[in-house]
């Protein structure tokens, strides 16, 4: 319920052509007759949900923001992690001072670059790219279709995904909606970044043609503030 109170229960999904054509589409979730729904949701908004359930359920005592890991030790009963523990300064400036936590297990989570997986795989190189470059955005709009489908549009050349990932504020409001376009693109993944801002006009301009009356997806991509682009990659 925490979920379903922040996020769209996704009705169906739609693949098209390029042209916004239907080649595909099947109901999702409980419009499918499952017992649990397909939720779309906001990644912050989703961490919110997580972090107020844990808070909940193990205490705010268990909680230790603002730390990074950056080594670990086990001996035959437990496991040392030990971490960079930011601290802000009266004046607004950062500093890190060095803590340890001991505990039966270290499960490590620690994304993409992770400190725990580095320690088994130290020589395990950069990401495996796969040749296509992500650029993704959220933008307050009009809902399309009957506000809570999704839709993939386009080919391995020129792809686009679409769905809302919040619903009006209000009645006749705009729905929060997420969008992902998809071009390969020559790239070294070993100085990628994943938080690189990118220049939404530009992207806009490769989908200027893919405007299909019920959606103007250019228009879409060129009315969002802030996007960032992503390498997709495996590990």
């Amino acid at each position: 319920p925490d979920l379903e109170a922040v996020s769209v229960a996704t009705s169906k999904l739609r693949f098209l052509s390029e042209d916004g054509v239907t080649i595909w589409s099947e109901p999702r979730g409980r419009d499918a007759g499952n017992p649990w729904p397909q939720l779309s949701i906001h990644r912050g908004r989703l961490q919110m949900v997580l972090l107020d359930a844990v808070r909940r359920e193990l205490g705010e005592s268990r909680v230790h923001p603002g730390h990074r890991l950056t080594a670990f030790a086990q001996d035959a009963d437990s496991v040392t992690a030990t971490f960079d523990q930011r601290e802000a300064g009266t004046d607004g400036s950062t500093a890190a001072r060095q803590v340890q936590r001991r505990g039966d297990v270290l499960v490590g989570a620690d994304g993409l670059h992770s400190t725990v997986r580095r320690h088994f795989a130290a020589d395990e190189g950069p990401p495996v790219y796969s040749g296509l470059m992500l650029w993704r955005g959220a933008v307050e709009a009009q809902a399309f279709g009957d506000g809570r489908e999704m839709f993939m549009a386009g080919h391995d050349q020129k792809k686009a995904v679409v769905y809302p990932i919040r619903g009006p504020l209000e009645p006749g409001g705009t729905t929060l909606i997420n969008w992902v376009a998809e071009e390969p693109v020559e790239v070294d993944v070993a100085t990628a970044d994943w938080n690189a801002e990118i220049d939404v006009a530009e992207v806009a301009t490769k989908f200027v043609d893919w405007d299909w009356g019920w959606l103007d997806v250019g228009a879409l991509i060129a009315s969002t503030a802030t996007a960032y682009q992503f390498p997709m990659v495996d590990r």
